[in-house]
């Protein structure tokens, strides 16, 4: 992403921003005016945003900026910039009419995407306790994973514990995460999903055996009943054959 300035002697500046991310890719040249002896404020992108990269020139010229994860010693900024990482604006003051020309805004987003979580169980042979795992891998900056129960039997249940695990890659610092989670099943079937970053996948756990083999049973009696009931009618059907 990027902006871009102009500043002319009446300290006029033009802005022009450039940036890896889409949301912020513009050729708009944003005037800003200021006064010798003055202040102006490029405000380069959306305050509080995190940035891996950002920094300000004028031509070929560095005036200040930061690397999150790198020194930039070899770059000498001008003594009278001053770089506010949270606002990620950079400023000028004293203003003298050198000042005057088109200054450019650029940034390298620190925001990659996590992948979709992928989920897992294992429960006890007595069906009532299940721990759980969710996973997601790739993702920056370090996030973490959000559990949620959506209860189809009985009363809802509670997390019993939960532990969560953050692994940075030294080559690509992105970040794999994960979280195991322990659920009582005294109540019955559960919906269990976990998300990052508002994606989700969802599990269900707690299927009681009893619940799974009394349908069955039920299953099974209703279609014996009919079974009954049409041979019943055949049956009297063929003794009113006979008699009429």
């Amino acid at each position: 992403c990027g902006s871009a300035y102009w500043l002319r002697h009446t300290l006029l500046l033009q802005r022009v921003s450039h940036c890896n991310t889409t949301a912020f890719n513009t050729n708009k040249i944003t005037p800003l005016r200021g006064h010798v002896g003055g202040e102006v404020v490029f405000q380069c992108f959306k305050p509080h945003e995190k940035y891996k990269l950002l920094y300000l020139q004028r031509g070929e010229d560095f005036v200040n900026g930061y690397y999150e994860s790198k020194s930039m010693s070899l770059y000498k900024p001008w003594p009278n910039s001053r770089v506010n990482k949270t606002q990620n604006a950079i400023s000028l003051s004293t203003l003298n009419v050198s000042h005057a020309g088109q200054y450019t805004c650029y940034c390298e987003s620190t925001k990659a995407n996590y992948s979709k979580p992928s989920i897992h169980h294992n429960c006890t042979d007595k069906k009532d306790q299940c721990l759980v795992w969710c996973s997601s891998h790739g993702g920056y900056p370090k996030n973490k994973i959000i559990w949620n129960v959506t209860t189809l039997e009985g009363p809802p249940i509670a997390m019993m514990w939960r532990n969560d695990s953050f692994k940075e890659d030294n080559n690509t610092q992105l970040f794999n995460i994960s979280s195991m989670a322990s659920f009582n099943c005294s109540t019955g079937k559960q919906n269990i999903s976990c998300s990052v970053d508002g994606v989700s996948s969802v599990l269900s756990v707690c299927e009681q055996e009893g619940s799974t083999d009394t349908a069955h049973a039920n299953i099974i009696l209703a279609v014996l009943c009919a079974v009954l009931i049409i041979g019943i009618l055949c049956y009297n059907n063929e003794i009113k054959k006979c008699l009429g």
